[in-house]
């Protein structure tokens, strides 16, 4: 299990750019996908563990709301 330690969320002129560090990103397995307006990437073998806690959400502009 890969441990994603942060996540940063930057924006940029055609909507944002979120960052994962890891302990091993090497090691990531990852399927991506778009749905309508919805860019999904579904990492398999990843678990949070922010000193926040285990979940993370973040507005962008009140246009978007991203969800970990």
């Amino acid at each position: 299990m890969v441990k994603i330690t942060q996540v940063k969320v930057n924006t940029t002129n055609k909507g944002i750019d979120m960052i994962l560090e890891t302990t091993a990103s090497d090691k990531l397995q990852i399927d991506i996908k778009s749905q309508g307006n919805n860019f999904i990437a579904d990492i398999k073998n990843a678990q949070l563990f922010l000193l926040s806690g285990n979940k993370f959400s973040h507005t962008h502009a009140g246009q978007f709301q991203k969800t970990i």
